[in-house]
């Protein structure tokens, strides 16, 4: 019995270690250079210290997402930045109503949502009940794993259930 709980953790091992390569692949680009990113929006980043994930372990990053984040009626821009060895979502207000412009972030890819995908998703996996979604949030995306979606209402980010 003792060589099959060993064979086991072996084998457990090195699952973990395959899968922490994997997602350990990244390819990071400067904000000058990521495709979709303005001038002036990188010079910020770079002023920022930012860096860009483009592609982790062959999957295509979506490190620049728009969408009407605080307010139905502006155009808003997020962008997944990599700082001192941590991830951010840095947030691009197209006018007055804003959230803090800067998201920790444990994700590696963004999406906009809107209001049916936090509601199936709250019917679905549970977590904080959301009420008067007016306009889109950004979902922060772990490839192939799951998602929090934040929602800015009234200043403040609000954290829903995403993918699970």
């Amino acid at each position: 019995m003792a060589l099959s709980e060993r064979g086991f953790i072996f084998f457990l091992l090195t699952l973990f270690l395959v899968t922490s390569q994997i997602h350990s692949e990244t390819i990071y680009s400067t904000p000058n250079d990521a495709p979709g990113i303005s001038t002036n929006h990188a010079k910020i980043l770079n002023e920022y210290g930012c860096k860009i994930p483009v592609t982790i372990s062959g999957w295509d990053v979506d490190f620049l997402v728009s969408g009407n984040f605080a307010d139905s009626s502006q155009e808003d821009l997020a962008v997944l930045c990599k700082k001192n060895e941590n991830n951010y979502i840095k947030i691009f207000w197209g006018g007055e109503n804003q959230c803090n412009d800067e998201i920790s972030s444990w994700g590696e890819s963004l999406e906009a949502v809107d209001g049916e995908y936090i509601i199936n998703h709250y019917e679905a996996y549970g977590g904080p009940e959301p009420s008067n979604i007016t306009h889109q949030a950004i979902n922060d995306i772990m490839l192939g794993k799951s998602s929090i979606v934040y929602y800015c209402s009234n200043g403040s980010w609000l954290e829903f259930t995403g993918a699970d």
